[in-house]
């Protein structure tokens, strides 16, 4: 049972061992949630300018 788990569970080496590994996914995380956080928080600082729905489609075509 045990070697069935092991086998779906990813290998976690490289963040155990690799520091700059470490760094870089946590880098990557970041980014990401800040480009998350731009995209809800764009379309909603349009709205409360401008108070119009077409700028807000506008921004998000």
């Amino acid at each position: 049972m045990i070697k069935k788990l092991t086998a779906v569970l990813p290998d976690l080496t490289p963040w155990r061992s690799s520091r700059d590994f470490r760094l870089l996914w946590v880098q990557g995380l970041v980014t990401y949630l800040g480009s998350v956080m731009a995209l809800i928080a764009l379309p909603l600082q349009i709205k409360e300018l401008t108070g119009s729905p077409l700028a807000v489609g506008a921004m998000g075509a």
